[in-house]
């Protein structure tokens, strides 16, 4: 007698040992509504609203399976992040290595750039054919919000002009080129006005990726079908 009720003991006290966290409950009757399931994203991170997200928004959509190029920035302490199928860019504190900031930008962005002086940030957006500039100037009202959309129609048949934007960079403050790819162009960018003033032409077929270095600025292309591999535009390159 003593020793079964010394088993029992044992048993109760192995089954009581268990991890806190994986401890079953007693089976509920079922009451038709469902109960709430813990959401991994739904935590403190706030996005550009200044607004904790949400664990019941519905982020993103069908991929477009839209390439990138220069899909990540970084600038004083922080990482820009195209997030492709969920529209934004996404700023993530380089130390702790959270997401800080969501800004909705076009479809599909797949390039960020950032202006030499830090004040804005442009990001290419590949399905819907513009450029959202970014206000990071952090004295500014609209510090963190999209202030401007580059975009090129044309009046008559209101079709793009500015065709699937790939890579965005910068020639210092004033002027930044965005690689048309579709286009086989490039377009040059007045930042000031956020006019385009001028396309080049590229003798290779779907420009994406760019680099401005010393003066020159270089275009590699996808798939020129030739033995091209880098476009480099020297002497005066658009006339400035």
């Amino acid at each position: 007698m003593h020793s079964r009720i010394g088993l029992i003991l044992a048993v109760l006290l192995v089954a009581g040992c268990g991890d806190g966290d994986k401890a079953e409950s007693e089976p509920k009757a079922d009451t038709g509504v469902e109960a709430d399931q813990p959401n991994d994203t739904d935590d403190e991170t706030e996005d550009d609203t200044g607004d904790a997200p949400s664990g019941e928004d519905i982020v993103g959509h069908p991929t477009f399976m839209s390439p990138h190029a220069s899909p990540i920035a970084f600038h004083e302490g922080r990482v820009f992040v195209v997030n492709t199928p969920a529209d934004t860019l996404d700023v993530i504190d380089a130390e702790s290595l959270q997401v800080t900031g969501r800004i909705h930008v076009g479809v599909d962005p797949v390039s960020v750039a950032v202006r030499p002086d830090g004040k804005e940030i442009w990001v290419s957006n590949h399905v819907s054919d513009s450029v959202s500039v970014i206000d990071f100037d952090p004295t500014s009202l609209t510090h963190m919000q999209v202030v401007a959309t580059i975009q090129d129609f044309d009046d008559a048949t209101k079709s793009t002009r500015f065709d699937e934007p790939m890579a965005v960079v910068f020639a210092g403050n004033d002027k930044a080129y965005v690689a048309l790819s579709s286009q086989n162009e490039v377009a040059v960018i007045d930042v000031a006005t956020r006019s385009i003033s001028k396309k080049l032409v590229i003798t290779a077929q779907d420009p994406r990726a760019m680099a401005v270095r010393n003066g020159r600025l270089y275009v590699i292309s996808f798939e020129s079908g030739n033995t091209t591999q880098v476009s480099g535009c020297m002497g005066e390159l658009d006339g400035d």
